[in-house]
């Protein structure tokens, strides 16, 4: 018996292949919109179906996804670029940068997040501040809301880290995980201005015993399944 019994891939809803969705700065600026990218780190797409994750649910549907890439580094390299959780795991990234061209445009670009994958300066390119605080939930989102100035256009991020693998789990525990990080997105979503975007996702699976596999196995079909959730705070169109 493995600990997705019950829960197994063949009972995940089959997707489509297409192209991965793009979000380009010039229609977040054009559109005098805020944007907050959001990523639960490992966070299993299957974890975030069955979650009971209230808040997220209540401004759009969860959707199951494929990773951007293989490694929390590359994953949002292409995250960055504009690139969304899509159908395709792994799609070619585009030669652009949210933080940098949003940055150039006047935005405040601040983002918090920890460990390793974060001390890459690939990742940190375009971030006017960076904060690396491996702690839970909110306390990170606490940290993020302190850097931005609300009466001023922001790119925020936060790489909450709740939801990372731990040897000692099942897909029961980052299932919770992911239900107590929704519950402190309620509070930064509540401060944050009504004109914002919001794009939650996770950056790649992990194995929860599926053929006595555990953990982070770039090739199994666990690690590209992600999560993600698009919304305008204010229930406006997409740009």
């Amino acid at each position: 018996m493995t600990a997705t019994e019950g829960h197994e891939e063949r009972d995940r809803p089959p997707t489509t292949p297409g192209p991965a969705p793009v979000l380009g700065a010039a229609a977040i600026r054009e559109a005098g919109l805020n944007l907050a990218l959001i990523t639960l780190a490992d966070c299993r797409g299957l974890a975030a179906s069955l979650a009971d994750i209230v808040v997220l649910k209540s401004f759009a549907e969860v959707t199951p996804a494929q990773r951007l890439g293989p490694t929390t580094v590359e994953a949002h390299q292409a995250l960055f670029a504009g690139l969304l959780p899509g159908p395709v795991a792994d799609p070619p990234v585009p030669e652009s940068s949210l933080p940098v061209e949003l940055a150039g445009a006047g935005y405040q670009t601040v983002g918090v997040g920890g460990g390793r994958p974060f001390n890459n300066q690939s990742l940190l390119a375009g971030f006017e501040r960076f904060a690396r605080r491996p702690r839970e939930a909110p306390d990170q989102l606490e940290a993020l809301r302190r850097e931005i100035d609300l009466e001023n256009p922001f790119l925020a991020f936060a790489y909450l880290m709740e939801t990372g693998y731990s040897r000692e789990w099942g897909i029961a525990d980052q299932i919770a995980a992911a239900e107590q990080v929704d519950a402190a997105l309620a509070w930064l979503l509540s401060e944050l201005p009504a004109n914002t975007l919001v794009v939650a996702s996770s950056d790649h699976g992990v194995c929860f015993g599926e053929g006595n596999c555990w953990g982070e196995r770039e090739d199994h079909p666990a690690h590209r399944d992600v999560f993600v959730s698009c919304f305008r705070l204010d229930g406006g169109p997409w740009p």
